[in-house]
C-alpha cells in the first residue's frame, strides 16, 4: 500500500519531469526521453471512480468470447485506492453475470499522435487473468484504425502487438513478440512503454524492448491508409476467460494495479545541461555526471574546465560510452583536498546546442579507486540449466569462465556489508565473444538497503569484445549494494568488476572533518540553496532549504537527534538543477 509520503514524493517528481523532462533518463529507463516533455497523465491519487474527464467505459460482452461482464463506473470494479488504479475482476454473480470487471477508454476525451505512452502497473498472471494496455487509433473500423498491444498477459506470456488491416474485413496483419514470465513476475510492479514516432512503433517492458514495427509496411490492404498516422486512445481492461484461460480454479478477486498512466510527446530541447554530480580520487582523475547527452567536441575540450587552485593540472577530458560523463585527468590531486572545477560552454547533443555558459561544483578528493568485492548477490537461472554458468561466474576473476542467466529478474553485484559502504567510482566488464549485444542498455545500480536501486550508469553501447572496458561513473553518495542489472534481456557476460574505494576515509588528513559550516559563506550568494546531511550509507537525517545567512548558522542546531560523527553533506540550488557542494563534514 502506498503512504501519503509516497504520494507526495511522486507528486514532486512528476511536476519535476514535467518541467525538467530532459534529466530523467537516469532514473527511467529505456527509450530516451531527451527532447520529449510530459503532455498527460494520470496518477490516480485520488478516491472513487476515476477521472471522468481522462476515462470512458466499455459496457457489457463486448469482445473476444470472454467471460467477464464490463460494468459501467462500478466501484466493485474499478476506482482510486491508496494512489493506484484498482481494476477488479471478481466472480460474484452480480445481476446474474459471473464474472463481472471493467474496460477504461480515452476515446474523446485523451488522445495523442505520436510519443512515449507509459504505465506502471501490476498485473494478476493466473490462470484465467487477461490484463491489457493498449491502443486504438480514432478513424475506422477494426483493425483498420491500428490497434497497439502495449502489454497483454495470458497463458504464461507477456504480449507485445501492433495490428492493422488486410483486405479482408475484420482479418488484422499482425507483428506480435512474447516473453515468457512466471508467477513470481505478479510480485512486484513494472513498467510497459511505447515509443511512437512517424517511422516506427518500439514497444517495452522495464528495461527490454520486446518488440519493434517498421511503419512502412503497416498499410491497410482494403484502403492503402496507414493506421499509424493518426491520434490514437488508450484501452485499459482486464478481461477473464478466452485467451486466458479457464478461470474456474482460481480464487478471485483478481486485481489490475496501475501506479499511473504517461505520455510524453517530442518538443524542442531549450534547457542546457546542467552538472548532477562529481567524484574525485587521489589516483587524478575526477567524473563529472550531466544532466543530458552531450556534444562531444564541447565536453572533450580542455579549456572548458579549470580547476580552483594552481596547483592542478587538468590534462584531458574524455566523454564515456553514455555521453553523459566527462573523466578529467588532474595532476596534483591529494586525498582530503576540497576540489572546485568550474566547467563551461559545455552544450548539449541536440541538433541546435544548447550551451550550460557556466558552472562550479566542489567535492572532495578521495583515494586511490581499486577493484571492489564484497558478499556476492544475485539472482537468474542458467540458461537450460548448465553447470558453471551460474550469476558467480561473472565475480570470479577468471575471463575464461562467464555467466549465462535468464530470468524476469537476472542480476550480480556485492553487498559490502553495514558500516563497509563505499563510493562506486566506475566498472570495468569483459564481454563474452558473440555476446556482447546482451549487455547494450544494461545498467549498473546502487542501493542503501538492497530493496530500492538507483540507476547510476547504462552501458549505451555495444562494447568490445576479447578485452576489458572500462567506464568511470560519478556518484558521490556512499552506498551498501552495488549490482550490475542484466533484467528485461540476460545476464551474459564473462566477468564484471566494479571499481570504488570506501566511504570512510582511512586517511589521517584533518582535510576530511573539515566542518561545514566552515564554508558557509561561500554559499551567501547563491541564497536560497537546498541543504542536506546524509549517512555515510546514504540515509537523509536532515533537509531545508536555506533563505538567509542567520540560518546557516544554526543548521547544527536544528536536529538534535543527529549524532556527532562523519557525514556527506549536500547543496543545491533551490530547484536542485545546479550542484554546488557535495563533500564530507564532521558533526
Amino acid at each position: 500500500m502506498k503512504t501519503c509520503l509516497y504520494r507526495s514524493i511522486k507528486t514532486v517528481l512528476l511536476s519535476l519531469l514535467a518541467v525538467f523532462a530532459v534529466l530523467i533518463s537516469p532514473l527511467f529507463s529505456q527509450p530516451s526521453y531527451d527532447d520529449y516533455k510530459l503532455v498527460w497523465s494520470d496518477e490516480f491519487d485520488g478516491s472513487g471512480l476515476p477521472n471522468s474527464s481522462n476515462w470512458g467505459y466499455e459496457e457489457g460482452y463486448v469482445r473476444n468470447d470472454e467471460l467477464q461482464y464490463y460494468t459501467r463506473q462500478r466501484e466493485e470494479n474499478v476506482r482510486m485506492e491508496d494512489g493506484f488504479l484498482v481494476i477488479e475482476a471478481r466472480r460474484d454473480n452480480w445481476n446474474s453475470h459471473e464474472y463481472t470487471s471493467a474496460s477504461l477508454y480515452s476515446r474523446g476525451k485523451r488522445e495523442f499522435q505520436y510519443g512515449i505512452f507509459e504505465m506502471r502497473a501490476k498485473i494478476d498472471v493466473r490462470q484465467g487473468s487477461w490484463p491489457a494496455f493498449w491502443t486504438l487509433g480514432v478513424n475506422g473500423e477494426w483493425p483498420s484504425n491500428g490497434e497497439v498491444d502495449i502489454m497483454e498477459y495470458y497463458a504464461g506470456k507477456l504480449h507485445a502487438n501492433v495490428a492493422w488491416g488486410t483486405e479482408t474485413r475484420w482479418q488484422g496483419a499482425w507483428d506480435s513478440e512474447t516473453k515468457a514470465v512466471g508467477s513470481d513476475f505478479a510480485n512486484d510492479f513494472h513498467i510497459w512503454r511505447m515509443k511512437w514516432t512517424k517511422d516506427v512503433i518500439e514497444l517495452y517492458v522495464d528495461d527490454f524492448l520486446q518488440n519493434t514495427t517498421d511503419l512502412s509496411k503497416t498499410i491497410n490492404g482494403s484502403d492503402g491508409r496507414n493506421p499509424f498516422h493518426q491520434k490514437a486512445y488508450i484501452m485499459l481492461n482486464q478481461a477473464i476467460g478466452s485467451n486466458g484461460g479457464d478461470p474456474s480454479g482460481t480464487r478471485f478477486p483478481i486485481k489490475y494495479l496501475i501506479d499511473y498512466v504517461r505520455v510524453y510527446q517530442e518538443s524542442p530541447d531549450t534547457v542546457p545541461p546542467s552538472v548532477i554530480d562529481i567524484t574525485a580520487s587521489k589516483d587524478g582523475t575526477a567524473v563529472i555526471h550531466f544532466s543530458e547527452k552531450l556534444d562531444k567536441n564541447s565536453s572533450e575540450k580542455v579549456s572548458n574546465y579549470s580547476a580552483n587552485n594552481s596547483k592542478y593540472s587538468i590534462s584531458s577530458a574524455k566523454i564515456q560510452s553514455d555521453l553523459r560523463t566527462v573523466l578529467l585527468t588532474i595532476t596534483g590531486l591529494s586525498e582530503g583536498d576540497d576540489l572546485s572545477v568550474t566547467v563551461k560552454n559545455i552544450s548539449d547533443d541536440s541538433e541546435i546546442h544548447n550551451t550550460l555558459t557556466e558552472a562550479n561544483i566542489q567535492t572532495t578528493v578521495g583515494p586511490s579507486s581499486s577493484k571492489l568485492t564484497g558478499t556476492v548477490i544475485g539472482k537468474g537461472t542458467p540458461w537450460n540449466n548448465t553447470p558453471g554458468t551460474e550469476y558467480e561466474s561473472a565475480l570470479d576473476g577468471n575471463t575464461s569462465t562467464f555467466a549465462d542467466c535468464v530470468g524476469d529478474t537476472v542480476f550480480v553485484g556485492y553487498d559490502f556489508g553495514s558500516g563497509n559502504e563505499m563510493i562506486i567510482t566506475g566498472i570495468r566488464y569483459y564481454p563474452r565473444d558473440d555476446y556482447s549485444d546482451r549487455m547494450k542498455n544494461r545498467s549498473i545500480e546502487v542501493s542503501a538497503d538492497g530493496k530500492t536501486w538507483e540507476k547510476i550508469f547504462t552501458i549505451a553501447q555495444v562494447p568490445r569484445e576479447t578485452e576489458f572496458n572500462t567506464e568511470y561513473i560519478a556518484h558521490s553518495r556512499p552506498v551498501r549494494f552495488v549490482r550490475y542489472n542484466g533484467s528485461g534481456g540476460y545476464l551474459n557476460v564473462c566477468e564484471i568488476e566494479f571499481l570504488g574505494y570506501p566511504s570512510i576515509p582511512t586517511s589521517s588528513s584533518g582535510n576530511f572533518k573539515k566542518r561545514f559550516y566552515e564554508l558557509q559563506n561561500d554559499f551567501h550568494s547563491d541564497l536560497p540553496v537546498k541543504y542536506t546531511l546524509y549517512t555515510l550509507s546514504g540515509r537523509v537525517q536532515e533537509s531545508y532549504v536555506v533563505n538567509n545567512p542567520k540560518t546557516f548558522n544554526n543548521l547544527k542546531k536544528r536536529n538534535t537527534a543527529v549524532s556527532n560523527g562523519l557525514y556527506m553533506v549536500e547543496i543545491r540550488s533551490r530547484n536542485g538543477k545546479k550542484l554546488l557542494y557535495k563533500g564530507l563534514t564532521g558533526r
